[in-house]
């Protein structure tokens, strides 16, 4: 009798999982919550594996997202789906997998690309600059947990970075950081070598939203010689001609 009655759950999970991974993609697009500022239209194939020609946020294209869902996950505990978008007005383009699991959200394999300058629109920056290049994030594991992180393995790129101000240009070449989880904080830890600047630098951002910043950063041949000008606050430079970073707050 046992037997029968596990065969007979078995073939319901399956059958609601079938069902849930049949139904139209657009009946579930109906449920966005408005709050969250997302619009997807051109809606196309099913929870399991569609597309969507259109996604906006905030009223910003981000272009077409396609997904396709691993349904044996499912029975492991995990609702994982493999994402792609792009296109977007902002050339923003990313894919990867994501997920939900037991133990929260997570992402892996997950590439984002992006122009600076589409970031530098969206950064509460007080001055007047700009930045160009492109910005290139790679994560290979991420487990959430409130509010940063419990994984984090990756890193970020800033591939041709410029940063251009009415007192000269930045020409910081490529910038290179990886990415991980201590303690619950987000830790970078990158450099970068042009001849305009060299850098190394540590970035730390707790759970409690405190932040410590530590390096150095030493003007090259190519520094602008008015920037150059506006190192003191950093302190005197040493030896090496490098000037200290330390920030936190």
């Amino acid at each position: 009798m046992k037997p029968k009655i596990l065969l007979s759950l078995l073939l319901i999970v399956v059958f609601i999982v079938s069902v849930i991974a049949h139904l139209p993609a657009r009946l579930a697009v109906n449920y966005l919550p408005a709050s969250t500022g997302i619009v997807v239209t051109g809606v196309e194939g099913s929870l399991w594996k569609g597309s969507a020609k259109n996604v906006t946020w905030k009223n910003r294209s981000l272009g077409t997202l396609s997904w396709d869902a691993n349904l044996l996950r499912l029975f492991t505990g995990k609702a994982d789906v493999s994402i792609a978008l792009r296109g977007g007005i902002d050339g923003i383009d990313g894919k990867g997998r994501v997920g939900y699991s037991l133990s929260g959200p997570y992402a892996s394999n997950l590439f984002v690309s992006a122009p600076a300058e589409a970031v530098m629109k969206n950064a509460p920056i007080p001055v007047p600059v700009s930045a160009s290049g492109s910005l290139n994030l790679l994560v290979k594991d991420y487990q959430f947990a409130s509010p940063w992180c419990a994984e984090l393995d990756g890193s970020l790129n800033w591939v041709n970075g410029n940063v251009s101000s009415p007192m000269g240009d930045i020409k910081a070449g490529d910038v290179a950081a990886q990415l991980s989880c201590v303690d619950g904080s987000i830790a970078a830890k990158g450099d970068s070598k042009s001849s305009a600047l060299t850098s190394e630098f540590s970035l730390e951002l707790s759970p409690n939203q405190r932040y410590k910043v530590n390096g150095w950063l030493a003007p090259g041949s190519e520094f602008p010689p008015q920037l150059r000008s506006q190192l003191g606050f950093l302190g005197r430079p040493d030896s090496n001609g490098r000037y200290k970073l330390n920030f936190n707050g």
